[in-house]
């Protein structure tokens, strides 16, 4: 049974002075003074819901910490038409929309809370090696990569959680918290790996489940500041 997954951190070296880099910073300053503009209702809702008031600047730390997380949020729950809904809704419908968001964000805080309390109690005092490898059953795939990025700020090295379902096809991916306060070059690695080799590249942690390889598993890394 093969499987792939892609490890990489979103972190950018702001040193780099790539090509694209004054392009992009275009983009974000028009896309910025867009979001400001509060053009689309659902936008708007958002913010509102999120206690950003009209009267505040919408800059790169309200889009990271306020209007992010919630878009996101649909998605980490494995449904992300709720997000698409309220990009696109007219301003009858865009505050209602901007609540199942808020309760989608609310619902996300909570299950990765209880993952990360059952990640530290897994790994108790103990010293986690030159890697942390942990994982749970029933840890949620949305989840998984933020719980990664508070172990890395926690213990200050790689980490690698995995998320067990069984009774699914194996499936393998990984997802990465953003910390946009993380000075650090860029890292991108991508590889591709059969179930088997699973084990070999993370060794046998303690909360592994049982001998067997589980039937389904997401795989969250993040790797700490180079």
């Amino acid at each position: 049974m093969s499987a792939s997954c892609s490890i990489w951190s979103p972190w950018n070296d702001r040193r780099s002075g790539a090509a694209g880099q004054p392009r992009n910073r275009i983009l974000t300053a028009l896309g910025l003074r867009r979001l400001q503009s509060r053009a689309r209702p659902g936008v708007a809702a958002l913010l509102a819901a999120a206690g950003v008031t009209e009267d505040r600047e919408v800059d790169a730390r309200t889009v990271a910490w306020k209007l992010a997380p919630r878009i996101n949020a649909p998605g980490r729950l494995g449904a992300a038409l709720p997000a698409l809904s309220l990009l696109l809704a007219d301003p009858t419908t865009a505050a209602e929309h901007a609540q199942v968001l808020e309760a989608a964000n609310t619902e996300r805080r909570t299950l990765q809370d209880r993952v990360v309390s059952e990640a530290l109690e897994q790994l108790g005092d103990r010293d986690p090696g030159p890697a942390v490898v942990i994982s749970g059953e029933g840890w949620p795939a949305g989840v998984v990569g933020i719980v990664a990025a508070k172990l890395v700020d926690r213990y200050q090295r790689p980490a690698f959680v995995v998320g067990i379902d069984p009774g699914v096809e194996l499936q393998l991916s990984t997802s990465s918290g953003n910390d946009p306060r993380a000075p650090t070059s860029n890292v991108r690695a991508t590889t591709c790996f059969r179930s088997g080799s699973l084990a070999k590249l993370l060794g046998s942690p303690q909360g592994w489940a049982g001998s067997e390889q589980p039937s389904s598993m997401t795989v969250g890394a993040r790797l700490p500041s180079l």
